[in-house]
């Protein structure tokens, strides 16, 4: 299953083991049908035993193409665009052959040869053949067309996504460098330690690999930036993590924490004299649908007098166009002021594992 944010690049077919799809190839099938009886033939004697033989005959065709092409779905996801198309186009081809001379043998048998107008076996057959060439051809080019299309949509969602998650605030770094100049003659450990801290969060923020990471690493990142801001802020800020084992193996965009938790601090605790909590939880909650979602929570004390901000709104507005991106609109993340708490739900769905080394 490709899933969000980790997306390679889109398959070419459809996929016709699914039951939508193979609607569609019914509902196509039969509008062919349709096309070639009220075009082809006159309304007469055996006119809609005719239309009711066609029907059936281009459905029998229809549904198992696309079964073919479903069982040969894994081998072809494998091969570059061209041999698809070639392969498709031959498999269908003979899917049509072969159906066409078991129809003949069948129409034989039953006694329905006197509602076909046909010369023989050799014109049903090559008439059958010529009508698919040209129907297949169709609906290939269009499946072609289809997939130029999402590659080029695709290619402008990675490069906003690209962009939107390389924003790092510079004062950040600025007051970071600040910090760590006064650390060094005062205490060269803890100096160190915020230096290790700093390389970990920006190797994160710039590393061009899979942007579906495991919540647990998700964390870590977080406790990175935490740790530097908590040499900064001192003992105003005081951390409370609810972070069920069960949740630390599911895939998060990569940098999603974070930017709650830098809401957090720069917009709670900066703004505050005395100390505050910022709470971090996760659970794990099922849709309706049978659609599993993991929600994660952060929450943080306010000032007594709200401070404006731009760059929450921004931050939080980036963050939202991300999860947009990387999960087609089926994340989402809502923020709330509660009394003297501020609140953050980011809501995603729970794909099945990371793919690696995706860039």
């Amino acid at each position: 299953m490709n899933h969000p944010a980790t997306r390679t690049a889109p398959e070419l077919l459809p996929d016709f083991c699914s039951g939508p799809v193979l609607l569609s190839v019914a509902l196509i099938t039969q509008l062919v049908a349709v096309l070639i009886m009220f075009v082809t033939q006159p309304v007469g004697a055996f006119f809609w035993e005719r239309f009711a033989l066609l029907s059936l005959y281009l459905q029998w065709n229809g549904l198992c193409g696309a079964a073919v092409l479903c069982q040969a779905r894994s081998w072809l996801s494998r091969m570059p665009t061209w041999f698809v198309l070639f392969a498709s186009y031959i498999l269908l081809l003979g899917v049509t052959a072969l159906l066409a001379e078991l129809s003949w043998m069948l129409i034989g048998v039953l006694g329905w040869s006197s509602m076909l107008e046909t010369d023989g076996r050799w014109s049903f057959v090559v008439g059958s053949l010529g009508v698919a060439a040209i129907v297949v051809a169709f609906v290939l080019r269009y499946f072609w067309v289809q997939h130029q299309w999402r590659l080029e949509v695709q290619a402008q969602a990675e490069s906003r996504y690209l962009a939107l998650q390389a924003r790092i605030r510079p004062h950040f770094l600025f007051n970071t460098l600040n910090t760590l100049s006064a650390l060094i003659r005062k205490d060269p450990r803890q100096a160190e330690s915020l230096v290790d801290d700093l390389s970990d969060l920006f190797r994160v923020s710039l590393e061009k690999r899979h942007r579906l990471v495991p919540l647990s690493e998700e964390i870590e990142t977080a406790r990175c930036y935490l740790n530097i801001e908590q040499v900064r802020v001192g003992e105003r800020l005081k951390i409370e993590w609810n972070i069920p084992e069960t949740t630390l193996s599911v895939p998060v965009p990569v940098l999603s924490l974070q930017p709650l938790v830098e809401n957090a601090v720069h917009h709670g605790i900066m703004h505050r004299d005395d100390e505050g909590t910022i709470r971090i939880s996760t659970e794990l909650q099922s849709s309706g649908s049978g659609v599993e979602y993991l929600i994660l929570t952060v929450t943080n004390p306010v000032p007594d007098v709200p401070v404006p901000s731009q760059g929450s709104r921004l931050a939080l507005t980036n963050l939202t166009e991300r999860l947009r991106i990387a999960y087609e609109g089926r994340a989402s993340l809502k923020s709330e002021r509660q009394e003297h708490q501020f609140r953050i739900d980011m809501r995603l769905p729970v794909v099945s594992d990371v793919r690696q080394g995706v860039a």
